[in-house]
């Protein structure tokens, strides 16, 4: 059995990193239908940064209304 590991970024304004992966994994599917998949959305800080922390922690957006 095949391994294949994804860790890739986002594609700034077009893709996030869960999406970009999950693109790829369905590529690789249709040529290696057997093959274990691991996806890991990946960010360098910047853009997309909190959609990886969430989504590895199993975390959710929590609005809250702040005043001075």
């Amino acid at each position: 059995m095949n391994k294949i590991v994804i860790a890739i970024d986002s594609f700034k304004g077009c893709l996030t990193s869960e999406e970009a992966g999950i693109a790829v994994m369905k590529g690789i599917k249709t040529i290696f239908p057997d093959c274990e998949i691991l996806l890991f959305p990946i960010a360098d800080g910047g853009e997309g940064m909190l959609d990886v922390l969430i989504s590895a922690t199993q975390g959710k957006y929590l609005s809250a209304v702040c005043t001075p």
